[in-house]
């Protein structure tokens, strides 16, 4: 009884009463199919994935062979175990294919992207190609194949020539424009516009962007249909857009889009691309959207990822002679570093900081601000240009005594210098990206004499430094330094060494707010704050820190070359380009 109460709220986008009553029905221990089918469904909807995942086991426990509650599953487990989530799509695609051969159905089509998706989500382009490849034999006019076999043909590029094959699907895709519906229309246009992105066509990727962005925000017979499809197309394409404009220093549009990133979900266990905890509502303090501050007070809040913090925090000064008063809310782990680096400020009454315990201790009130904003919605504001960057530095300091004791400890000389390194960075679901081996990273100090290597890295370390020593690399490490808890003392830490080498981590962040020599080993996924050029060679945040990037094969040969000579150099501070004058600046 409550299944079919349940399955009728469903259908009509009731969602809390549906979920009751198959709430009801699961603890009851039903045994319909249709129950675990759509209830994990549901749960996954609604963002409750600890229940969606176990709802969908035991569905597969129950039903082994039902592909609607497999499908389910594989997409709940994408994030948290990718190699599962394929390995239970490709049993799906088998059981269809068992049941109705080369059929067209919809459900083979929905296994197939699901899992040609997961695949190259996870680095395994060959094999995405080839299962993208044969879906592209029965679904031939496919919006999503076809843009996948362009985005794919990019990835395994470097290893064939494929100069034809992409001049037909481009053709192929071209062609479609104008037979598909408005929903595939702006598929189409997002897509090649990703590829033209990747082609430097910056101009030709923006036409089809507003193009695509036209369709979707005008369309009300789409938008009855496909309402939350379409917010999530053009919440998710914006933020995409974003990290590729800023990637080539379109900065004012790219600023602008960067304020997606605020409502496009992230895996693991940030929420949000850009997640932050805002504890007064706009009504209580309204959002800041750039009006002059002069005689205002305006409250920033921070984001969660720390390195974008320490990142933002350099445009603060900027802001603070414009205001009468600013006010950050920083969390306790670097809240000390700044109060002692912007003192000057805090003594003159422009600047204050505040703890997140200020909030829930009600020691703060929203009547005394005029105006909100994130911190990294200011630069949409007021940091069009990339002469804004790289200014009041450094902005941090260390603790003279305690960096100065460190090298004594460490075994400082004029003949000895300290090169401090991290070599592993990102997320869970970036991590494999963004770090090096440990052999990998070896590489770079291994027989330079005069030198003695310090270990940086956050987190466990232990067995990396195990593999470092089997790579005949002694890796000095500081037990009583525990960045994740001490950020004052790390940073003395770094400051105590002569040169820094780093993968993009917040080692970056600490060495360039320091004004540390630094070599920044950037892997090929880079994120928004590099520019993608390769005569870009220094960070415009931070210019003490070099670059030295992956090759785009995934090879490290040229960037450990080039930082094996800085370091033989004696880790000077690096003087290359910090924009490229061939792309636009704003």
């Amino acid at each position: 009884m409550d299944l079919k109460k349940a399955l009728r709220a469903h259908e009509a986008g009731k969602l809390k009463s549906a979920e009751i009553f198959y709430s009801n029905e699961f603890e009851r221990g039903s045994v319909d199919p249709v129950l675990y089918q759509n209830y994990c469904a549901l749960l996954r909807k609604i963002g409750n994935i600890q229940k969606a995942s176990l709802v969908a086991k035991k569905g597969a426990e129950l039903f082994p062979y039902h592909i609607g509650i497999s499908l389910n599953r594989s997409l709940i487990l994408s994030n948290e175990a990718p190699s599962l989530a394929i390995q239970i799509n490709l049993r799906a695609i088998r059981l269809i294919l068992n049941r109705s051969g080369l059929r067209p159905t919809k459900q083979l089509k929905t296994a197939c992207e699901n899992t040609v998706g997961l695949l190259h989500e996870n680095g395994l382009y060959n094999w995405a190609y080839s299962l993208n490849t044969c879906a592209l034999a029965v679904f031939k006019d496919s919006v999503f194949f076809n843009l996948k076999k362009l985005t794919l043909l990019d990835e395994l590029g470097i290893f064939k020539e494929a100069t034809q094959e992409y001049s037909d699907v481009i053709a192929k895709l071209e062609s479609m424009i104008v037979d598909v519906d408005e929903y595939g229309l702006a598929e189409i246009c997002f897509g090649l516009g990703t590829y033209y992105f990747q082609k430097n066509n910056t101009d030709r990727a923006l036409v089809l962007y507003r193009k695509g962005m036209v369709v979707l925000e005008n369309s009300k017979s789409l938008a009855r249909v496909h309402e939350a499809k379409i917010k999530q197309m053009i919440n998710g394409n914006s933020w995409n857009y974003s990290i590729m404009l800023l990637q080539r220093q379109y900065f004012k549009e790219g600023w602008r889009l960067f304020e997606y990133g605020l409502c496009v979900p992230a895996n693991g266990r940030q929420r949000w691309q850009r997640a932050l905890w805002k504890p007064f509502s706009n009504k209580q303090i309204p959002l800041w959207k750039g009006e002059a501050l002069e005689s205002k007070r305006l409250l920033i809040l921070e984001e969660q990822a720390i390195g974008d913090v320490m990142m933002f925090m350099t445009l603060i000064p900027s802001l603070i002679e414009e205001a009468l008063k600013i006010e950050v809310l920083i969390s306790d782990r670097i809240y000390d570093l700044y109060k002692n680096g912007l003192s000057e400020y805090i003594k003159r009454g422009k600047l204050n900081l505040i703890r997140h315990r200020d909030i829930t201790d009600h020691k703060v009130r929203p009547d005394r601000f005029d105006y909100q904003t994130p911190i990294g919605s200011i630069c949409q504001y007021r940091f069009e240009s990339i002469d804004c960057f790289g200014k009041h530095l450094p902005i941090i300091h260390a603790d003279n005594d305690t960096r100065n004791r460190l090298r004594v400890q460490y075994g400082a000389s004029k003949k000895i210098r300290l090169i401090g390194i991290s070599w592993r960075g990102g997320g869970a679901d970036r991590m494999l990206q963004k770090s090096m081996t440990e052999s990998e990273f070896s590489n770079i100090v291994k027989d330079i004499p005069g030198i003695k290597i310090i270990c940086l890295q956050y987190g466990e370390v232990e067995e990396s430094i195990n593999i470092f020593k089997g790579c005949g690399i002694d890796v000095g490490y500081d037990r009583s330094i525990n960045p994740l808890k001490d950020m004052n003392k790390w940073c003395s830490q770094v400051a105590a060494c002569d040169g820094i080498i780093s993968v993009a981590n917040t080692t970056i962040h600490g060495a360039g707010s320091l004004g540390i020599p630094t070599m920044c080993m950037l892997s090929r996924h880079l994120d928004w704050r590099w520019l993608a050029k390769p005569d870009v060679s220094r960070s415009y945040w931070y210019p003490s820190v070099g670059i030295a990037r992956q090759s785009k094969d995934g090879c490290w040969e040229e960037a450990i070359s080039n930082v094996r000579a800085w370091v033989l150099g004696g880790c000077p501070m690096p003087d290359g380009a910090c924009y490229s004058g061939s792309d636009s600046i704003t």
